[in-house]
């Protein structure tokens, strides 16, 4: 087909050695005819030689774009050189919709490469799908034959015309299994016993039960007779009388679920038959059981129910022959979720003293131990009659009609008390008292009454103290508030405690409840701001002191003076003011001023 065509512009030549098809451009093969009327150039079209525009565009050497044939796209005659400046070259080839898809011819990577490459296109229309060599037709039928020619067949014959590439299969005589469909079978089968030729459908049921049935009929049978019914097709089981014996039952097969209420008594059962290990380890008994003689219990007694006994004692410990071991009794509780025992017990550790205990996370054992998590001593609630004696090393409570023999240093409590008279003084409810006067003092929840007259050489009050009478004060000093509805008269002097108050962040913050006089020595140029805890008609002074430095001192608008014009603070180092306020309610109204004094 490439040997005898015509080629216009390139010559196309089949190299049978290796199989591939050569396609050369050669030189001056494309004319002025085979170009379009007009060619448009986008960018910079550099020409080296000569470029004529006629009715076609003549480029005489080599059209170069976006960096030539340095990194750019190189077109001269016969030959497009694409390259890049360090990405692989490709070409994209659009589909015809908008230029939606596209199928690119990329060059491979340079790893890939021990050479340049060429690829000759074929001469025949068709689609290029390549990924490796193409063989020839021959070649692939001489590759496809000699997989017939080498495999192992079975019931067929496949053999490969080389001449005309065909490849022939001949099925041998058939002698195996088939699938499909037949309407019969050419030799009939019999299952057992039952003719079936494939033409319809067999019943086997009554062969099977015939089989089955001579299985019974000639068998061996020990204590149950089996009978094969050929009329319905069933075999009657049935175990006779006096066929089952011991033998064939297993040790302890029957329970009380397979003996009938009543069926077994003691007219049944022989003497003396009837042993320990005959019984299971658990057995109940629904009535009465009487024991002649000594129960004796190894093991541990649950008891379910009440325990009645006719015995005027409860022995505990019979077999004890010393005394190391604790005895009592006691019960189990639980307590959010946590075990706790409590009871009484003799403590052999302690002779002749019972002990009660409770919340122990330990049950007793030989002895009960009084170190265990929760072991507390129990409370005994009970009335008492007669005399008590011996020493009461806890607390006693209750009534007594006489306590006598008792150290009073020894009674460090007493319980609740209806009154309680000790010598002339009367406790009764929430008064104290003298005999002649048994309301003196009331009290009450934080708070002390007193009706009469409060004689102390020293008084401590870290409190308020609210006197609505006379208070005769010999020297006071309250750390507290002092609320009078009288006249509080000094005899010699009062005095306020002076304390020091400093400005921080240029501005001076005063409590005029805990710095009533207060001292100011200036740091920094500051303003007064309006005084905490402010009460009305109380009164405030405070003394500011110049430093080496003198600062200004300005007054927050609570702050009124006379003319409402705040004062100008002496500006002098080392100099003194004293400033007084009374608080009317709403600003701090000033009632004295002096200035510009020495300080020294």
């Amino acid at each position: 087909m490439v040997g005898s065509n015509t080629e216009t512009g390139i010559s196309v030549t089949y190299d049978d050695s290796d199989n591939t098809l050569d396609f050369v451009i050669g030189a001056d093969s494309i004319v002025s005819s085979m170009l379009d009327t007009n060619i448009d150039i986008a960018g910079t079209l550099d020409v080296t030689g000569v470029l004529t525009a006629d009715t076609n565009a003549t480029i005489a050497g080599t059209l170069g774009i976006a960096g030539g044939s340095t990194n750019g796209v190189a077109i001269s005659q016969g030959a497009i050189a694409i390259k890049n400046g360090g990405a692989k070259s490709y070409v994209d080839f659009y589909c015809e919709s908008s230029n939606a898809h596209y199928t690119r011819l990329e060059a491979a990577a340079h790893a890939s490469y021990s050479g340049n490459v060429t690829a000759t296109l074929p001469t025949s229309t068709g689609t290029l799908a390549l990924t490796s060599d193409i063989h020839t037709t021959e070649e692939l039928q001489d590759i496809i034959g000699a997989m017939f020619s080498s495999n192992t067949e079975s019931g067929i014959t496949v053999e490969y015309q080389d001449a005309d590439g065909t490849i022939d299969l001949t099925v041998g005589t058939l002698n195996q299994n088939t699938t499909g469909s037949a309407a019969t079978l050419t030799t009939a089968r019999t299952i057992h016993g039952v003719s079936f030729d494939g033409s319809a459908n067999i019943d086997l049921s009554e062969v099977v039960q015939d089989t089955v049935g001579a299985m019974f009929s000639s068998n061996t049978e020990t204590g149950i007779a089996a009978t094969y019914q050929d009329g319905d097709g069933t075999i009657d089981l049935v175990i006779g009388s006096d066929v089952i014996v011991n033998s064939m039952i297993a040790d302890d097969a029957i329970d009380s679920a397979q003996i009938a209420d009543g069926s077994i008594d003691t007219a049944h059962i022989a003497n003396d038959q009837v042993t320990g290990d005959k019984l299971s380890n658990d057995v109940t008994i629904a009535n009465d059981l009487t024991v002649a003689g000594n129960l004796v219990v190894t093991g541990s007694t649950t008891q379910t129910g009440s325990l009645l006994s006719n015995s005027n004692f409860q022995a505990l410990s019979q077999n004890n022959s010393g005394n190391a071991t604790d005895f009592g009794f006691y019960g189990k509780y639980v307590e959010s979720s946590t075990t706790k025992y409590a009871g009484l017990f003799y403590d052999a550790s302690t002779d002749n003293t019972f002990r009660l205990f409770v919340d122990s996370q330990t049950a007793p054992s030989t002895t009960v131990n009084t170190g265990a998590t929760g072991y507390a001593v129990g409370t005994l609630v009970a009335n008492l009659t007669g005399n008590v004696t011996g020493n009461v090393t806890g607390n006693a409570s209750g009534t007594a009609a006489t306590v006598t023999g008792a150290a009073q240093a020894q009674i460090t409590s007493l319980g609740t008390l209806t009154t309680l008279t000790v010598d002339n003084v009367i406790i009764n409810g929430t008064t104290i008292g003298h005999t002649d006067d048994t309301d003196l003092m009331t009290l009450a929840d934080g708070v002390l009454t007193v009706a009469g007259e409060v004689d102390a050489v020293s008084l401590d009050v870290s409190g308020d103290i609210d006197v609505d009478g006379t208070a005769n004060l010999d020297n006071t000093d309250i750390d507290g508030t002092l609320n009078t509805s009288g006249v509080v008269t000094s005899q010699t002097s009062a005095n306020i405690s002076q304390v020091a108050i400093s400005s921080s962040s240029n501005a001076v913050a005063w409590d005029a409840a805990a710095a009533a006089n207060a001292y100011y020595s200036t740091s920094e140029n500051t303003t007064f701001s309006a005084p905490s805890n402010a009460v009305e008609g109380a009164i405030i002074s405070v003394e500011i002191a110049q430093g080496g430095t003198a600062r200004t001192v300005a007054w927050n608008t609570v702050f009124e003076f006379a003319a409402s014009t705040a004062p100008t603070v002496t500006a002098t180092a080392n100099k003194t003011d004293i400033f007084s306020f009374r608080y009317n309610g709403s600003v701090w109204q000033e009632i004295g001023r002096v200035q510009n004094m020495a300080q020294t």
